[in-house]
């Protein structure tokens, strides 16, 4: 049994659900019941069903970049963590007790071992909105199972077999074509079946694929019967167009090539022409420079220039204070190396005058003693005592007049070393300044210099022009020259260009006798392919009409009048029997019945129940008649298929008044006594979990 569930980031919610195995889940739309039973897919398979296998499918669900699901049941506890990164989602699972391997599929293929692989999940509102077909498909895919006796069996060779002994329905004079088109495809329908999906589940696949075979070899058919009517009005044309198609691709192949030549010639032309025009283009530049150099004069004056470099010069400063500095720092550093010495004399003597005042005040506080407390004892005046304390006083008076002169003295010798030290440190501190000024005025000096040396530098390079105009002028003169008289011509004063217009000429003359024979030679071409293309026509469509039999032979020998229908009728038999034995058990006196064929032959798929000789169909029962008989079959596969651990979620089993749900509570009860988790969702309010006991109700809403 699940006893607890766990998911965090899917669809917005986390949380740990705990479970009874018989539960209630209620709330208002958008609580998260669907995603409690999705997340219990989740756990069990490692997709969610209905939603897409794939990782990807699955990540559509997180709120973020990862999302975690996870059950702990009796026996195994499964965490499934899916995570997304770079673009790449990867899955983790964590399984207790552990897993010896570490690889998905061994963990997966644990899971199924332990808990099997069966979830019955369905959404009640949907279910009843659902095609008779489709409700066989749901059906189908919950009990293919059951007809796969064999889950190991080769399904691609049993439908392999089971077609080629059909085969035998043919006629000794059938074409051998047809019967070598039917082994085609029988091949081709065989290798739809993996054998790894209950062979019901294969089969509607298959049967999918063959009428969409079906339905476009129809087509292919149809096209070539159209196209044979053709075939004699493209004969008549061809003999008309085709009868100089030869020639006309060899005068073509001599027309390609005049037009390489001429093609040829005209970029040689356009060549030499590009290099004329630059060669004249540089003439024409050449002239108008050496004009512009003759017409050129010197934009300065030497001797106004020489005049500014002079001027300029005297302005340079020269500042050296090193001597003084040096001279300085070495005052600071003999007046620094003088100031400890003194602050240590000011601290030994400020030690010295809190040693004698203490004593000082000792005395004081022994002369008070003595001279108040006459006649009795100085240590305790209730004791008399008639000594003479005279002397002692006397003698106490003398020390603390010596006390006095020498905390004088050193009081004096104190101020004497704060006044020094106070000169010290303001002879320390004016010498830094001074130091700094110095400094200041060499750095001040420096940029100044480095201004003015810029503006003579500006001046010098003039200087260099004013003075070498006229020789580089010359020389600017004579280079100009000889180039312009090494590039023209012999004759005139500029190259001649290659007319082009006899060349185009010829090109546009090639090009519109190419233009016309291609579409004369595409015509002709045009012509012949249409018969060749209708005579493969002909073939084609005998083709396609043995692929159209072999496929209709193969859906009718796979469909509800052959393989299809007997498994139907062995699953739908047994089913049917135990589907009857739980509606007794809830205490519905009713006969259930499938029906999968109509009077006139024709597949068609519906259920319900039989009472007094009157048969009701699914849709025509009331809404909690419709619950209780999907219960009875929900329950019943279930129990057929018998996994390790059996599941039945019922989603959306609002649509039910007071007593009608508890109708279905109570058969549920009953039906699914052997089930290890029945979980039951809608929006259902006011429910009092005494109402239904043996049930545990969990409100969402105020969770």
């Amino acid at each position: 049994m699940i006893h607890t569930l766990h998911l965090r980031g899917m669809k917005g919610a986390s949380r740990k659900q705990n479970l009874t195995g018989r539960d209630i889940i209620v709330g208002q739309n958008g609580a998260g019941k669907t995603t409690l039973l999705q997340a219990i897919g989740l756990s069990l398979y490692g997709y969610i069903p209905g939603e897409g296998k794939t990782l990807d499918d699955t990540m559509k669900m997180a709120s973020g970049n990862s999302l975690m699901v996870g059950i702990e049941t009796d026996d195994l506890t499964v965490s499934r963590t899916f995570t997304t990164k770079d673009s790449k989602t990867t899955q983790k699972i964590d399984l207790f007790p552990l897993c010896s391997s570490r690889t998905i599929a061994l963990k997966e293929r644990r899971i199924a071992e332990v808990l099997g692989r069966c979830l019955v999940m369905m959404d009640f509102n949907e279910f009843i909105k659902l095609s008779d077909m489709k409700r066989r498909e749901f059906l189908y895919a919950l009990v293919g199972e059951a007809c796969d006796t064999d889950s190991e069996s080769d399904h691609a060779e049993m439908i392999k077999n089971i077609l080629m002994e059909k085969q035998q329905s043919f006629n000794e004079s059938t074409d051998p074509k047809r019967i070598e088109t039917y082994n085609e495809v029988v091949e081709e329908c065989a290798a739809l079946f993996e054998g790894n999906a209950p062979i019901q589940e294969e089969l509607e696949t298959a049967i999918a694929y063959i009428k969409e075979q079906s339905q476009f070899w129809k087509k292919e058919h149809e096209k070539a019967v159209g196209a044979a009517q053709k075939i004699s009005e493209y004969r008549n044309n061809l003999e008309a167009t085709d009868r100089n198609l030869d020639a006309n691709r060899a005068r073509m192949m001599l027309l390609r090539d005049d037009e390489k030549k001429i093609a040829g010639e005209k970029a040689t032309a356009e060549t030499i022409n590009a290099a004329t025009v630059a060669k004249n283009s540089r003439l024409e530049t050449l002239a108008k420079e050496l004009t512009e150099i003759t017409a050129s004069i010197n934009p300065y004056s030497a001797e106004k220039i020489r005049a500014e470099i002079a001027k300029y010069t005297g302005m340079l400063k020269t500042v050296d204070n090193r001597v003084d500095i040096e001279k300085l720092n070495t005052q600071l550093q003999k007046a620094l190396v003088k100031m400890p010495t003194v602050e240590k004399e000011v601290e030994v003597r400020r030690d010295k005058w809190t040693q004698i005042k203490a004593s000082k005040n000792i005395r004081y506080e022994l002369l008070r003693k003595l001279t108040s407390q006459a006649g009795n004892c100085p240590l305790d005046k209730r004791i008399k005592c008639g000594n003479d304390f005279s002397g002692l006083i006397n003698e106490t008076r003398a020390e603390i007049t010596r006390d006095s002169e020498q905390l004088a003295a050193i009081a004096a010798s104190g101020e004497s070393l704060k006044a020094t030290l106070e000169v010290a440190n303001k002879f320390v501190e004016e010498t830094r300044a001074e130091i700094a000024r110095l400094q200041k005025e060499e750095v001040d000096a420096s940029r100044h210099n480095e201004g003015v040396r810029a503006t003579l530098q500006t001046f010098e390079g003039k200087l260099k022009t004013a003075e070498g105009f006229e020789s580089e002028k010359t020389a600017k003169i004579n280079a100009k020259t000889e180039e312009l008289n090494a590039m023209k011509p012999e004759s005139g004063d500029a190259w001649p260009l290659i007319d082009l217009a006899p060349i185009v000429a010829m090109e546009t003359e090639n090009a519109a006798s190419i233009r016309e024979l291609v579409s004369t030679i595409e015509e002709q071409t045009k012509a012949r392919n249409a018969l060749l293309n209708q005579k493969n026509s002909m073939v084609d469509g005998v083709d396609a009409e043995h692929r159209l039999s072999s496929w209709k032979d193969v859906g009718e020998f796979l469909g509800p009048k052959g393989l299809q229908g007997e498994l139907v009728k062995d699953v739908l038999d047994p089913l049917k029997a135990a589907i009857q034995l739980k509606l007794l058990h809830m205490g519905i006196d009713k006969k259930f019945f499938f029906q999968t064929m109509s009077g006139k032959g024709k597949e068609v798929f519906q259920f319900g129940w039989e009472h007094g000789g009157r048969r009701t169909l699914f849709d025509a029962l009331s809404t909690g008649e419709q619950l209780l008989l999907l219960i009875a079959m929900m329950t019943t596969i279930v129990e057929r298929l018998n996994p390790p651990l059996k599941i039945l979620a019922i989603d959306n089993a609002e649509c039910l008044d007071r007593g009608n749900y508890m109708r279905v509570i109570d058969g549920l009860t009953k039906a699914g006594e052997n089930l290890d988790n029945i979980i039951i969702c809608g929006v259902v309010e006011n429910l009092n979990p005494a109402d239904v006991p043996g049930w545990n109700v969990c409100d969402l809403s105020i969770t």
